[in-house]
């Protein structure tokens, strides 16, 4: 799957990293973050959104909002949602950074990681008419 990825329409706005932070997190914690979900994603693999939110709760970063991270060519898939401005620029730095990309998963890795979103599961990656949940994780790319 393509590393970059796009952000609902909902809310279409510029992501430019370190501008857009809230004041709840400082600069160290927001780049200590950064470093922490690398770091899971280049030991462990298969790294889900839930495990993501985790290190979030870890770094007592309130994370929450409206956004959603939706795949680049059909908006109405869904990858992750629930997560506000910061949370969106600290993935999109991840990704561009770091050579992190996702890849489809098993809805089973949600459910054991104990979440996943309240949508219907799209079977596969195409045009929905509506938000369909389309299940992935955060994984190492290979060289």
């Amino acid at each position: 799957m393509n590393r970059i990825y796009d952000v609902n329409q909902t809310n279409i706005e510029n992501m430019g990293g370190n501008k857009n932070m809230n004041s709840v997190l400082s600069a160290n914690d927001y780049v200590s973050i950064k470093k922490a979900i690398a770091a899971k994603v280049m030991t462990d693999d298969h790294v889900s959104f839930i495990e993501v939110q985790r290190i979030f709760n870890d770094h007592n970063f309130d994370y929450k909002g409206k956004r959603m991270i939706c795949h680049p060519e059909h908006s109405n898939l869904v990858f992750w949602s629930g997560w506000n401005d910061t949370a969106i620029n600290i993935m999109t730095e991840i990704l561009q950074e770091h050579p992190i990309g996702m890849s489809t998963a098993d809805i089973m890795i949600y459910l054991i990681d104990g979440g996943g979103l309240q949508l219907p599961i799209a079977k596969k990656a195409r045009s929905y008419k509506k938000n369909r949940w389309y299940p992935v994780v955060l994984r190492p790319v290979q060289a």
